[in-house]
């Protein structure tokens, strides 16, 4: 799972430096061919925004974003992170952390094209649970839409995925109840949507959906 968020990191940050292009020398750009010195700059707007607190047990509170908008395509990268030690309790540390990108490309008039991606890890002491010390989750969760419209159609397909994994490992304070060191289950979702319309007037229109999905259950 941490191999999952470097990569979808290096990804969101990727994107961003791909698509921007500033030209120029000795540090001066130039605006876009066609463009307003001032609009050409408005195009890259760069929005940073980030809060952290730091408390008693070490307790840490972390929210950052990123985001920005192009000709063609915007961006958000969102971080979400909290953590603290035992806070008067043996067992009781616990941290959660968030990360998710949403983009939203239009590469014509006609197209456009969203993806959505979000990836979490939880972790939770149990204090002093016979049975289990502590309580892990992963999920992920991609979301890709796209919209196509050629007048007077309209086309759009729906693609998304989800991963869940829950843990439960092994107590400090084992007894003779305890029967597995640790317990897990996961679970894997897809799904596809597929839809178009049809409009000849204001108040006609002939539209068609199907859907399709399916889950994969487990425990261990």
């Amino acid at each position: 799972m941490r191999l999952l968020v470097v990569i979808t990191c290096c990804l969101c940050m990727a994107i961003p430096c791909r698509l921007v292009s500033l030209d120029g020398k000795g540090g001066e750009s130039l605006p876009a061919a066609g463009l307003p010195e001032g609009e050409a700059e408005e195009k890259r707007d760069l929005s940073i925004d980030a809060t952290a607190l730091y408390g008693q047990y070490n307790r840490l509170i972390w929210s950052g974003s990123l985001a920005q908008g192009l000709d063609d395509f915007s961006y958000r990268l969102q971080s979400d992170f909290s953590r603290s030690n035992d806070f008067g309790y043996r067992n009781s540390l616990f941290y959660n952390h968030k990360l998710g990108f949403a983009g939203d490309f239009t590469p014509s008039e006609k197209w456009r094209f969203s993806p959505d991606l979000e990836v979490r890890n939880d972790s939770y002491g149990m204090f002093r649970n016979p049975f289990y010390g502590r309580e892990e989750k992963d999920g992920a969760d991609v979301k890709f839409k796209t919209e196509y419209t050629p007048m007077p159609m309209r086309w759009t397909l729906d693609v998304a995925g989800i991963y869940f994994h829950h843990r439960l490992d092994s107590s400090p304070y084992q007894n003779a109840l305890t029967i597995k060191p640790s317990r897990s289950s996961d679970f894997y979702g897809a799904g596809i949507g597929l839809g178009w319309e049809y409009v000849w007037s204001a108040s006609n229109r002939l539209d068609f959906k199907t859907k399709f999905s399916h889950y994969h259950y487990s425990t261990g």
